[in-house]
């Protein structure tokens, strides 16, 4: 039912190859999924597909997405607003603990691994909470380990939005260093040091020797409570 295979090129011949690796039952995911490496997702604005993806990898992809996207920002927005407009924040978490999947709750690499990288990538605690709704119905509850991780994705996340770039956690204290290139700027004077000076939940320590930081006195008989009040914490701000 197909011509000769010397007369296929290579992608057509990845292609059947692709449908003989993934022939049972519930495989059309997978084919699909491999189609995609096959001929990429597209190129960066238009419809062709082209490899793109596959040739960078995602994560490059990424990043050269939204430097093309602010490039084009610089061009039409005005003068004003570039400069006064919050930088882009990834904190970085330290947590002195134990945050994985373990392997007697989830066996298969491939599935943690796919939970890991979506659970990295969800850009909202709501995604988040049903990412975690998703697992617990099909692998059942969350042992402490895995509440950690979540917690601290979470925790990542919720600092980020505050423009904190490194978030260090050890026993019942926090520590959060701001992006200088956010302090400097006036909406964290307006907004976001307001919070943090306004808030009832805990005693704080402000530090500006070496940039700007803040100490976050966390309550919790356990490192689960401590890491639980951290979240509810950042969150409520």
């Amino acid at each position: 039912i197909i011509p000769p295979q010397e007369r296929l090129n290579e992608t057509a011949l990845k292609r059947l190859y692709a449908i003989e690796e993934f022939a049972d039952l519930g495989s059309g995911m997978k084919i699909a999924m491999r189609d995609m490496e096959i001929r990429g997702a597209g190129n960066l604005l238009g419809h062709q597909q082209s490899g793109f993806i596959n040739t960078v990898g995602y994560d490059l992809y990424q990043k050269i997405l939204r430097e093309a996207v602010e490039a084009i920002q610089e061009e039409t927005l005005p003068e004003d607003f570039l400069k006064n407009r919050m930088p882009e924040v990834d904190a970085a978490v330290d947590v002195d603990s134990d945050l994985y999947i373990p392997e007697d709750y989830i066996p298969s690499p491939s599935e943690k691994v796919a939970i890991y990288h979506r659970l990295l990538n969800l850009d909202s605690i709501n995604l988040i909470d049903g990412l975690v709704r998703e697992v617990r119905d099909r692998f059942g509850p969350l042992p402490e380990e895995v509440s950690k991780l979540i917690d601290m994705v979470k925790i990542k996340k919720l600092a980020s939005r505050l423009y904190v770039k490194h978030v260090k956690i050890v026993k019942d204290r926090m520590w959060l260093t701001f992006d200088q290139r956010a302090v400097e700027k006036d909406l964290f004077v307006e907004q976001i040091l307001p919070r943090f000076i306004n808030q009832t939940m805990t005693r704080l320590k402000f530090d500006q020797t070496r940039g700007f930081k803040v100490l976050v006195q966390l309550k919790g008989n356990s490192e689960l409570e401590r890491l639980g009040f951290a979240k509810n914490f950042l969150q409520a701000l």
